[in-house]
């Protein structure tokens, strides 16, 4: 599985990394996002309630996208 994400976020060529204010927009700008093309999206924990943002947009478009997360700091 490992193997087959990295071999997307190299076919692909670019990984879009999202910072936002207001977790509530995530989806919408994930959405907009793979409809341009890019389909390797990471988001930064620095994201206000980005758990419950990130589980929302791996449930819609969890087929879509390969999803990452960045700026862990903890387990936690």
């Amino acid at each position: 599985m490992r193997a087959t994400i990295l071999q997307h976020i190299i076919d692909s060529g670019v990984v879009a990394v999202i910072r936002m204010r207001d977790a509530q927009k995530l989806l919408r700008v994930v959405e907009a996002i793979r409809e341009g093309g890019i389909t390797a999206v990471e988001v930064t924990m620095t994201t206000p309630n980005a758990l419950a943002a990130i589980e929302a947009v791996a449930r819609h478009l969890g087929d879509e996208v390969q999803l990452g997360v960045g700026s862990v700091l903890s387990a936690e």
